[in-house]
């Protein structure tokens, strides 16, 4: 039994017993993370063509049958994964979205004609947070581990406006990973990630593509991730570059007395460890 039909075969187990184990289970997640990175594998750049669409149109069903049984406060990820699914597989084939799910994907039209993301980018990146939210709720380590593969195919394939948002996620996912196996090849990625992401911030600003304003946050966020691997390895070096990376930060949002007084805080509390 190949993918798509292991996760049918649990949708109609689903629709007959009503039993939330069943789409709930992190291995299923799994599962239907892998068919997407299968589905997406042949993607030549242009939106929503060879990609097969009957492995998105599959994962988008599963993250439906979640939204009935997941508490309204944890379904905001699968609400946007399927979303961000069935509005690809609309493209092709309207009438398969939905009449619960019009509404979700309309936002998502909106949303993509004003800021023009890699839908292929969105598509993944919308699995690997419920995937890693996944992690946060039930210790299930696969499902954090493919995630960072997910994200990274979010990165890989990304418009370069985008391109920040993505390494930040990525690098955050790297991090905790990290935190988790204590793979010094994670924590070095996890801050080559967050480093690059400034550079393309950089960039963007540079070329007003981006707001000056959000460099402070990519700033600090740089600075996390070196104080995140120093409190887990006590590397000095590590600590003198937070507060670097912080100092940076603060000095980029001087004109933001209220992001500049958050991030004065999260330096006095690097600067104290």
């Amino acid at each position: 039994m190949d993918g798509v039909e292991a996760i049918q075969e649990r949708l109609r187990q689903y629709d007959d017993t009503r039993q939330s184990a069943l789409v709930l289970d992190p291995s299923l997640l799994v599962m239907a993370a892998t068919l997407l990175l299968e589905a997406f594998e042949g993607w030549d750049g242009q939106d929503g063509v060879s990609v097969d669409l009957g492995k998105v149109y599959v994962v988008a069903r599963l993250h439906l049958a979640r939204l009935g049984v997941l508490e309204p406060a944890l379904r905001a990820a699968d609400t946007v994964a399927a979303a961000r699914l069935l509005e690809l597989v609309g493209r092709a084939d309207p009438d398969v979205v939905p009449e619960g799910a019009r509404a979700a994907v309309e936002q998502v039209r909106r949303r993509d004609a004003d800021e023009h993301p890699s839908p292929i980018a969105e598509c993944l990146l919308g699995d690997a947070i419920v995937l890693r939210e996944t992690f946060d709720r039930t210790g299930s380590f696969s499902c954090l581990d493919i995630s960072v593969t997910l994200f990274r195919g979010a990165v890989d394939t990304s418009s370069l406006t985008h391109l920040p948002r993505y390494l930040k996620h990525l690098g955050a996912a790297l991090a905790l990973r990290a935190s988790e196996t204590g793979a010094i090849a994670d924590w070095d990625a996890a801050i080559s990630v967050s480093k690059q992401a400034v550079a393309e911030v950089e960039v963007l600003t540079e070329t007003k593509l981006l707001e000056e304003a959000e460099m402070p946050a990519y700033l600090a966020f740089v600075g996390l991730m070196h104080r995140m691997r120093f409190e887990e390895t006590g590397r000095q070096e590590d600590r003198d570059a937070g507060i670097q990376s912080y100092r940076a930060a603060i000095e980029a949002a001087k004109n933001m007395p209220s992001l500049r007084a958050q991030l004065s805080a999260e330096l006095d509390d690097i600067v104290g460890v």
